[in-house]
């Protein structure tokens, strides 16, 4: 090539090119498992026959150390859902119970026995405020089950999505 500094130019561009590939490999082999995990059922077997001790005693020490039973049978049945980034459990029991709990160090921030029944609950934008559909009303409360406010507009809510 005659002109100089186009001839650097692509000699950069191609370098950059190069680069980029060798480290989107590099972080592929550290993001992507090398295979994913999955739950078969043999011949006439059925997957909710499954125990979690059974599943516990088949994998890796640090996904078993994983699992936790939790003894909710009095307040029951329980409607939950997890935080965004899957640390946070919310439960709420149709009988009033509400916990909110940071479930990988089994530290419960919130337990509050609510005098009515709850339908759905859901983590809001983060873990430090969420919603309960009640008999009446969807409430919001926040990490410590103060609660924030009420939404009139909703009635007689069963369901939660944001």
């Amino acid at each position: 090539m005659a002109d100089k500094k186009l001839k650097s130019k692509l000699k950069e561009s191609e370098k950059l090119i190069k680069d980029a590939a060798t480290d989107a490999a590099r972080a592929e082999r550290w993001l992507l498992p090398a295979e994913a995990g999955t739950l078969e059922a043999e011949g006439i077997e059925q997957t909710f026959q499954f125990q979690q001790r059974d599943i516990v005693k088949e994998v890796d020490a640090r996904s078993a150390s994983k699992a936790f039973d939790l003894r909710l049978e009095e307040q029951g049945p329980y409607n939950l859902d997890y935080s965004i980034n899957g640390r946070y459990l919310l439960l709420g029991g149709s009988r009033g119970h509400l916990a909110h709990m940071d479930w990988q160090k089994g530290k419960v921030f919130t337990e509050v026995q609510l005098k009515e029944a709850t339908h759905a609950v859901k983590f809001l934008h983060n873990d430090n405020f969420f919603a309960v559909a009640q008999r009446k009303y969807v409430y919001i409360y926040d990490k410590r089950g103060i609660e924030i406010h009420r939404l009139k507009d909703a009635t007689s809510p069963r369901r939660l999505e944001f």
